[in-house]
């Protein structure tokens, strides 16, 4: 199958768990989609397991294996997932929080490899696990980049303050491109082809306790400091950090990464931590917006 079937395929897919959201779920686009995708994939496991003669496990397992997700990914769908966020910016909004937004790209996505790579390494550690300290922090920075496709819809439902929209977009916007240089430097550092970390699959655990410790800590830290300058509107650091959902990103840096021991188990732990991120934190996001008084048409 060539790079045009599969794409074909790809967003017929797309489509379609998007239509069954829309009529059904009735979802965020994001967050329904992913939602649906998990349960047709249980029903295809089920459906291979109840009736073998039918051998969808195969045909997938092909269709998979055919496919070059590193290309298709880093070369191909990661300047659409840019794209896309990029369409989401006022520029107006973009000039007025700068310094906000340049301070948690940059800052922040520094402090949450940091956070997420030792936290981890420790975690590990505890449980008799060694593995490079390096090698967490590949995981850490290639999990820190957030995703706000899924927030930026239910802030315009609600209303939200352009300042606020803009904030959020605009930091998803350069932290991507910075998680991504970080990450590519601590992969060479790391030299992943030639790391022993089978026990890695402990890291879906220990990520996922420490990924809002970490976000928590990477947007407190520079908004503390920024906020001796300027004012921030009520609640803005649980908002930023509630709404720093995980999402294609941190996928499609992780499926960059060569062969290597163990890396099964990193990609299934970054998975559990975007279907945690798009699930848990998507479908409560609202709550936190709407307790922090988001949605009443204020223009800070």
């Amino acid at each position: 199958m060539n790079a045009f079937d599969t794409a074909a395929v790809l967003i017929a897919i797309a489509a379609l768990t998007g239509y069954i959201n829309h009529r059904v779920l009735k979802l965020s686009a994001t967050t329904g989609t992913l939602a649906v995708a998990l349960v047709s994939s249980l029903v295809i496991v089920a459906a291979d397991v109840v009736v073998p003669a039918w051998g969808l496990r195969g045909t997938l397992t092909g269709f998979l294996g055919g496919t070059d997700f590193n290309e298709a990914l880093m070369h191909g769908m990661l300047c659409f997932l840019l794209f896309a966020g990029s369409l989401h910016i006022d520029l107006e909004g973009l000039l007025q929080h700068k310094w906000t937004i340049g301070a948690l790209a940059t800052v922040g996505v520094t402090l949450s490899t940091l956070v997420v790579g030792t936290l981890t390494w420790w975690a590990l550690g505890a449980l008799g696990v060694q593995i490079p300290f390096v090698v967490c922090l590949v995981f850490g920075s290639l999990i820190s980049p957030t995703d706000p496709i899924a927030v930026m819809g239910l802030l315009k439902e609600l209303r939200a303050p352009r300042g606020l929209e803009a904030q959020i977009a605009g930091e998803s916007l350069f932290n991507d491109g910075i998680a991504v240089v970080v990450f590519f430097a601590l992969v060479s550092v790391a030299g992943l082809s030639g790391t022993d970390n089978a026990e890695v699959i402990t890291l879906s655990a220990a990520g996922l306790a420490t990924l809002l410790v970490a976000r928590l800590i990477s947007v407190s830290v520079p908004i503390t400091v920024m906020s001796a300058r300027r004012p921030y509107r009520r609640g803005i650091v649980p908002i930023l950090t509630w709404c720093g959902l995980r999402g294609g990103i941190s996928v499609a840096m992780m499926l960059s990464l060569p062969s290597f021991p163990g890396r099964d188990y990193l990609l299934a732990c970054t998975c559990a931590v975007v279907v945690f991120s798009i699930l848990v934190q998507g479908l409560t996001v609202r709550r936190v917006l709407v307790h922090y008084g988001v949605g009443d048409g204020a223009t800070r």
